[in-house]
């Protein structure tokens, strides 16, 4: 039994494109439809099924070889063509367009002048207002929201109770599930995937194959990339930057700047800033406090309560800093070993102290910095060997200093 008729009359409307339309008119009650209701506009029968309760209503339009069934309703000024199919209890309203391939299914429902189109799925409870979009192979389910110009493409997955808002972008092969929140301009592309309770905003940028999980915080134009992990109540921002296969955890942050790459990791409530890096396989946690354009690499640790922001030390090695007393750095030290000279304690109890010589390289003719870590001893023989009587006693002095500051055994002056 036909649930409906063609009306072929003045309602008729012939598109640009060639297809005429015409109104529709129910032959009985089903759903919330009335026998003698008038509907939406459809091309031909094959776009509406008989079965089931589906319906175009107001001026909807259903053309090409779309098609609508099942329970699903297409209402206001909703268009549904080419190969598009909308089924199940899914719900079109206002001006939404779904077309190509494109499927929306289950109880999804799409509103305002959301776009769904190519081969995407949105399914479940998924929704889509305000000019959101979802296109290419890309799919939206669960109960994933996607709200003021969101865009998901490429073979991106935005599920579970996802949400994007202003402008987000979910693409490549990125996916984005559990009760993540990607806002304000933010993207989420390639491998990478956001999941748990994290939030990626403010022009921040997840890419490769990186995570972002539980609770972390990625934002203010930050990006994470390469196989890096950021969980816990970890907070990236203000341009920070974590790549290679490092990870920030726990309530460890890095902000203004600041960089942790290789195998790194930042742990407790350490802080990375103003520039410093952090790589290798170095660990900074605790209350660590790492600025300054300072650097902490090998296989160095620095936790407890060290700061160091107010010049730019170069920790390496085998450095095990977890007091400020365990950490001294000179700037400007006569300019003949770069500009700061570090002396650290290591793990073996030992100071070690790390400086820059300079050196050509065989293909360029400028000198160029390498940094060198040796012990003590070995520093100030070269201090000896390289410069005048004074120079030399002028670093043992240093050393001296800071030998006692860390209450290690003080040195005795080369002869």
């Amino acid at each position: 039994m036909k649930k409906y008729q063609l009306v072929s009359d003045f309602f008729d409307i012939r598109l640009s494109t060639g297809e005429t339309l015409y109104r529709i008119k129910a032959l009985c009650d089903f759903g919330d439809v009335a026998k003698g209701d008038f509907g939406g506009y459809i091309e031909k029968e094959d776009n509406l099924s008989h079965e089931g309760n589906a319906w175009v209503y107001g001026d909807a339009r259903v053309y090409g070889d779309a098609k609508v069934y099942g329970d699903a309703k297409v209402q206001y000024k909703a268009r549904v063509y080419g190969n598009a199919k909308i089924y199940d209890e899914a719900c079109l309203y206002d001006n939404v367009r779904v077309f190509g391939e494109a499927e929306v299914f289950g109880k999804a429902e799409l509103y305002d002048r959301s776009k769904v189109y190519g081969k995407a799925k949105v399914y479940h409870e998924a929704y889509l207002i305000h000019f959101a979009k979802v296109y290419d192979e890309a799919q939206v389910f669960g109960e994933a929201g996607l709200h003021q110009c969101a865009k998901v493409y490429g073979q991106a997955k935005v599920y579970e109770k996802a949400s994007l808002f202003k402008r987000a972008k979910v693409y490549d092969n990125a996916q984005v599930y559990g009760e993540t929140e990607v806002n304000h301009e933010a993207k989420v592309f390639q491998h990478a995937q956001v999941y748990g309770n994290a939030w990626v905003y403010g022009k921040a940028k997840v890419l490769g194959h990186a995570h972002v999980y539980e609770s972390a915080q990625v934002y203010d134009k930050a990006k994470v990339y390469g196989e890096a992990k950021i969980y816990g109540k970890a907070e990236i921002h203000e341009q920070g930057r974590v790549y290679g296969r490092a990870q920030v955890y726990e309530e460890g942050w890095v902000f203004f700047r600041g960089r942790v790459y290789g195998d790194a990791q930042v742990y407790g409530q350490a802080w990375i800033s103003s520039g410093a890096e952090v790589y290798d396989r170095a660990k900074v946690y605790g209350n660590a406090d790492v600025g300054g354009y300072a650097e902490v690499y090998g296989e160095a640790e620095v936790l407890g309560n060290v700061m160091t922001h107010n010049g730019d030390p170069y920790i390496s090695g085998d450095a095990y800093v977890s007091k400020p007393t365990d950490l001294f750095w000179f700037s400007n030290s006569h300019c003949l070993y770069g500009d700061v000279l570090t002396v650290f304690l290591s793990k073996t109890g030992v100071a070690k102290v790390n400086i820059g010589i300079w050196c050509k390289n065989s293909q360029e003719e400028e000198e160029q910095l390498h940094r060198v870590e040796e012990m003590v001893d070995a520093f100030l023989e070269r201090v000896k060997t390289e410069n005048d009587e004074k120079t030399y006693r002028e670093f043992a002095l240093l050393m001296e200093v800071a030998l006692s500051k860390m209450g290690l055994k003080s040195l005795t002056l080369v002869n």
